[in-house]
């Protein structure tokens, strides 16, 4: 005999039902999040970015990333920033907001950030130009919702131009919104498992297999803040 639970073939426990849908959305954000990073991530590289950025007088685009970035959060000061950033050297940053202060403002260094959006996306992926600006109101609806507790480069992006006259940068804008917003909770749970920046760094290195501290190295950390950062790991089993 069949037993009750096993009765129907086709039918599936609301258990394994749910764990397939919760897998489903698992695969679907870990997707999402892979899109979005690669949708968001090559403008901090782009080389005709950072010329737009230098040509507003900052000689070779210095500090380029972090002016352009957090341009809507900068002006609350460079230790918001900082916080914000978790883990980025803090001497850095200041530098490049001095930069940015001393030579344009960053509503212009926003703006030239966006007009090497939009030619990047048309000269590397015109085929999805339209489709991405047509989703832009949702995308902005999705960004809306998110809870903006802690998050604060996400709550300084919703607060800035959204470009509507422009869809397709508008939908990357929003996609953006929503990247700083994973940012955000990202250093949220490594503040709350008090993981440092130069810590974060070392774990993001293993997990890629990079060589030599580059991540932490690169965003700023010295010899001694590196060797604090392993004992401290290696005492956590880390």
């Amino acid at each position: 005999m069949t037993s009750p639970n096993r009765a129907g073939s086709n039918s599936a426990s609301p258990n394994r039902a749910s764990s397939a849908s919760k897998n489903d959305w698992q695969a679907l954000s870990a997707q999402a999040s892979l899109a979005s990073h690669r949708l968001v991530g090559w403008i901090y590289w782009d080389p005709d970015a950072i010329a737009r950025y230098a040509n507003l007088g900052i000689e070779n685009g210095m500090g380029y990333y972090i002016a352009t970035r957090c341009a809507p959060l900068a002006s609350v000061g460079d230790e918001v920033v900082i916080a914000a950033c978790y883990s980025i050297h803090g001497d850095f940053i200041r530098l490049a907001l001095k930069l940015a202060r001393e030579k344009t403002t960053f509503e212009d260094a926003y703006r030239v950030r966006n007009e090497a959006v939009i030619r990047g996306l048309n000269e590397y992926v015109r085929e999805i130009v339209d489709d991405l600006g047509a989703m832009a109101k949702d995308l902005w609806q999705a960004a809306d919702s998110l809870p903006i507790s802690g998050r604060a480069l996400y709550a300084a992006h919703l607060g800035w131009s959204r470009c509507e006259d422009q869809p397709t940068l508008s939908a990357w804008l929003a996609i953006n919104c929503i990247r700083e917003w994973r940012g955000d909770t990202h250093w949220a749970i490594l503040a709350s498992h008090d993981i440092s920046g130069v810590q974060a760094g070392l774990l993001h290195d293993a997990f890629l297999g990079y060589p030599g501290d580059w991540i932490p190295r690169s965003r700023g950390a010295n010899d001694t803040q590196l060797d604090e950062a392993w004992s401290l790991l290696d005492q956590r089993g880390l």
